[in-house]
């Protein structure tokens, strides 16, 4: 399963660095970048991708803000801070609102590779869980009216018969 990977960063030369990395070697492709907050909100709506990599100093809308806003509306996006700024504050709000890491720049591509590697691997993870449960919901969703039946049925049996049904 590929995994959908969207980048932020206010540096063109960044964004377009990042989207050339071998992503296909870890099972992800890049769905596409831009370089202000407001763009990204309406992009990552749009093409729900299944990982932001964002800087936090971005024109428009920071990508602290960005994640705040996103979480609320897409739960499950994985969100991974890629930024310059060594910043307590704001590593205490990515802790906040759930950043899968914080890696700071510049990093080598080879290592940022592997650290999204492992980031794909809970992603991953986590969305087959998600398909498991999302299955089972459909099932319980189709058998309702044989289950309520078979539950009015224990209810009005006799205890003979219920031992029976059973």
């Amino acid at each position: 399963m590929k995994i959908k990977i969207y980048i932020a960063d206010d540096e063109e030369i960044i964004c377009e660095g990042l989207t050339s990395l071998n992503w296909a070697s870890i099972g992800a492709d890049v769905i596409g970048f831009a370089m202000d907050g407001e763009t990204v909100f309406s992009e990552v709506k749009r093409l729900k991708p299944d990982i932001l990599l964002t800087d936090i100093n971005m024109p428009k809308t920071n990508g602290i803000t960005l994640a705040k806003m996103l979480k609320v509306i897409m739960p499950n996006l994985s969100i991974v801070f890629l930024t310059g700024y060594n910043n307590f504050e704001y590593a205490q709000k990515a802790i906040e609102y759930n950043v899968k890491s914080y890696i700071l720049k510049p990093i080598d591509p080879t290592l940022l590779l592997k650290n999204m590697s492992e980031i794909l691997k809970q992603v991953r993870y986590e969305k087959q869980n998600s398909m498991i449960f999302d299955k089972f919901k459909e099932n319980l969703q189709m058998s309702r009216y044989y289950l309520k039946s078979w539950f009015f049925n224990i209810l009005t049996s006799t205890e003979d018969e219920a031992q029976i049904q059973a």
